[in-house]
């Protein structure tokens, strides 16, 4: 049996078009939901599974529906803890990056606040020493012990310095911190629990039988086409229209199953 791998999110990047159009058709009756799918993209104007122009519903003909595997709740399970994971790691390592990112600004700006410091403890030294008795130099080595007094000396005082000023670059780090302390905090069963491909499915019977994935072939004026379909179950009606070739090139049932949410 044929199977379709392929995952459906984005569906954007994948060439997917979505649908949801199956006014009258019965539960389980693909090739009137698709029949009703053509019925809707030839009205707006957005068909995009053959080069006819001028297509009329009525001549798509000779529609033929292979089921290639079902998408149960028990799929998506498995799909929404999967991407829960990854979910939680990938926000693990972001906030974990901008941490250190704020770490690496607040410690360069406090270094170079200490060289400023130190330039300025230098150029009074040596005023003082060559011109330390001379009043003609007093406002400059004054100028001099001033702007080294308004820097800081040690971590404490660039705290205090960084906080004072509009831009902190402490606080910066502070909120970048507490952000990933507090993720890390969180219990990653309870993360996955509550995730929400997850928590939409507490309660429901796991065999339930959400879509079907099916290889949906088809006659136009144009000649011979065929689409890869993820048709929703009850209500029947096309969810998914798979346009990508690469749509049949892995193994991977439950990864479709992620398009699906509870009703």
């Amino acid at each position: 049996m044929k199977r379709l791998l392929c995952k459906w999110i984005p569906v954007c990047a994948m060439g997917a078009v979505l649908c949801a159009c199956g006014g009258g058709v019965a539960d389980g009756d693909y090739v009137g939901a698709f029949k009703e799918y053509v019925k809707s993209e030839l009205k707006s104007g957005t068909w995009v599974l053959s080069a006819d122009e001028n297509l009329s519903a009525e001549k798509v003909d000779s529609i033929q529906v292979e089921i290639l595997h079902e998408v149960t709740v028990a799929d998506s399970l498995r799909a929404g803890r999967q991407e829960a994971i990854d979910s939680y790691v990938s926000t693990e390592q972001r906030l974990k990056y901008e941490m250190e990112v704020a770490e690496h600004n607040y410690k360069l700006d406090e270094n170079s606040q200490f060289a400023r410091r130190a330039d300025y403890e230098r150029k009074l030294k040596e005023a003082m020493r060559s011109h330390g008795n001379d009043r003609n130099y007093a406002s400059k080595i004054e100028g001099y012990k001033q702007a080294m007094e308004r820097l800081p000396k040690d971590h404490e005082a660039y705290v205090k310095f960084d906080k004072d000023r509009d831009f902190s670059y402490i606080r910066e780090y502070e909120t970048a911190k507490s952000a990933y302390d507090q993720f890390v905090a969180t219990n990653v069963d309870d993360y996955i629990q509550s995730y929400d491909l997850i928590a939409r499915y507490v309660g429901r019977d796991t065999t339930e039988v959400l879509g079907v994935a099916a290889q949906v072939e088809f006659i136009t004026p144009d000649g011979n086409q065929s689409a890869i379909v993820l048709f929703n179950e009850k209500p029947t009606f096309v969810k998914t229209i798979l346009t990508d070739a690469q749509a049949l090139e892995d193994d991977d049932t439950e990864s479709d199953a992620i398009e699906y949410e509870a009703e």
